[in-house]
């Protein structure tokens, strides 16, 4: 998803960056656990989830926005 605005009320943004990486999972357990992370796991139906059952390795792309915020400094 694409980040449209990191402005947080309070806060000052110090720094944003991406980090993009691909990612070789190499069990069934390590693909069951991925997918349980998102929220396609309640959105999958059961005969679309047993399919995962079969899949021993997956390679996904991971992709991250890192923002670092300061407190902003309170004005008076």
């Amino acid at each position: 998803n694409d980040v449209s605005d990191t402005a947080v009320q309070g806060f000052e943004l110090v720094s944003y960056s991406e980090c993009r990486s691909k990612i070789k999972l190499t069990s069934n357990e390590d693909v069951i656990a991925l997918f349980e992370m998102t929220p396609y796991c309640y959105k999958t139906s059961r005969e679309d989830r047993a399919k995962l059952d079969k899949i021993d390795e997956l390679v996904v792309s991971a992709d991250f926005g890192v923002a670092i915020y300061s407190k902003s400094a309170i004005l008076s």
